[in-house]
Parts: structure tokens; sequence; C-alpha cells
């Protein structure tokens, strides 16, 4: 993965934390975007403002990333049976908690990449094919993951903020917070439905090495 992708992936969850918290403050005041922009002084200001917005959003996003993946981990519903479904071999090597099964599972995976697929009678560049949309279809998962946990936080951390400063809320507030609610359940439905269907999808691939025929040696004796 390239350093511009990576920074890319990191900063995403950190903007949609910032700009949630940003809206939410936004929402309590009389804003207008023109008149806010006059009282910075020009577009000097305001592009100082967005570079630092752009600045803050990639270490952020980053430690959103940590949360996210220790959440998931820890907390979030296993799914790992469904990756080793069929599979007696690794399903009886399969302990621990989330991030201990996957650890395994990924052990596994190698195994039958490195070792099993070159003695069976398969296209290598196939499955390679095949792994890289799992792997591409993975790091989406890991995004909308981090993204979701972002639009909390930074929901959460405004209320959290102004729940004792005597804040006005008005219909702003009330139709964002309705708003963040439809955005997240919609993040959360889509990240669900593709978390399940990637296990599968390792699943498939590691059957088909496994059912695949093995190859013969046509070697003179």
């Amino acid at each position: 993965m390239n350093s511009e992708f990576q920074i890319l992936r990191w900063g995403i969850p950190g903007w949609v934390c910032l700009l949630t918290f940003t809206l939410f403050t936004l929402s309590t005041h009389n804003f207008d975007l023109k008149s806010f922009g006059t009282a910075l002084g020009g577009t000097d200001k305001l592009t100082g403002i967005a570079a630092l917005f752009v600045a803050l959003g990639v270490p952020l996003g980053f430690i959103l990333y940590q949360l996210y993946f220790w959440f998931k981990w820890d907390f979030k519903k296993d799914n790992s049976e469904i990756a080793a479904e069929g599979l007696d071999e690794l399903q009886r090597r399969l302990q621990g908690n989330g991030h201990d099964k996957w650890r395994v599972i990924e052990d596994y995976f190698d195994e039958l990449m490195s070792i099993k697929a070159y003695q069976k009678q398969l296209s290598y560049d196939d499955l390679k094919r095949r792994y890289d949309h799992y792997s591409n279809r993975t790091s989406r998962i890991h995004g909308l993951g981090a993204s979701l946990l972002a639009l909390v936080f930074g929901t959460v951390g405004f209320f959290a903020i102004n729940i004792n400063c005597g804040t006005q809320w008005n219909s702003k507030t009330v139709a964002l917070i309705f708003l963040v609610i439809f955005v997240g359940f919609s993040i959360y439905k889509n990240y669900s439905s593709l978390n399940r269907n990637v296990y599968r999808q390792l699943n498939s691939i590691m059957k088909d090495i496994l059912r695949a025929e093995d190859k013969t040696c046509d070697c003179d004796k």
C-alpha cells in the first residue's frame, strides 16, 4: 500500500470526526457561511484553517483506526466460524478471542496459498486475483468501521463538552442528530453485510484450493 493511499485511509475517519464535531458546534450558533468568510478577513485564513483541518485529520484518523480494531477484535461478534465453515482442520485450530482466531485463519490461508496451491491443478494467477479482490474489500470494510466510529466520537465528543455549558440546542441541532443517526445506521448495515460476505469469500477460496485435484508427475523413471 503506497503512502499516499495510507494517508488518505487514515485521514477519512479523522476528517469525519472533525466535520461531525464542527457541524454540531456551528448548528448551535446563527451560522452563515458568507458572514463567516468575511469575519476571517479573506481566503488566506480560511485556507489556513482548512489546511489545519486536513493535517489534524490524519493522526486523529490513525488513532480511530486503532480503537476500531480494538473494538472489532475484543467486543464485536466473532464471525470467524463463517470463514472456517466446512473446513474441519481449521475449525479444530480455532481457539481464543476473535483476534486469536483471525491470526489462525490467516496462518492457515497462507499455508494453503504458499504450499497447497502449488500442489494442485489450479491457476495461481486466478487465486491471486481473487485474493486481491478480497483484500481490497476488506480494506473498504475497515474504512467503513473506522468512519462509523468517527461519527460516534464526533457526536459524543460534542455533547460531552457542551452538556454542562448552557449550550442552546435548536432545530438545526435536532435535524443534525437525525442525519447522523441515519448516516450511521446506513454505514453499520453496509459494514455488517460486507463483513460477513468477505468471510464467505475467503472460505470459498480456501475450499477451492482443498477441493482441486493434485498435480500428477509425468517424470520418466
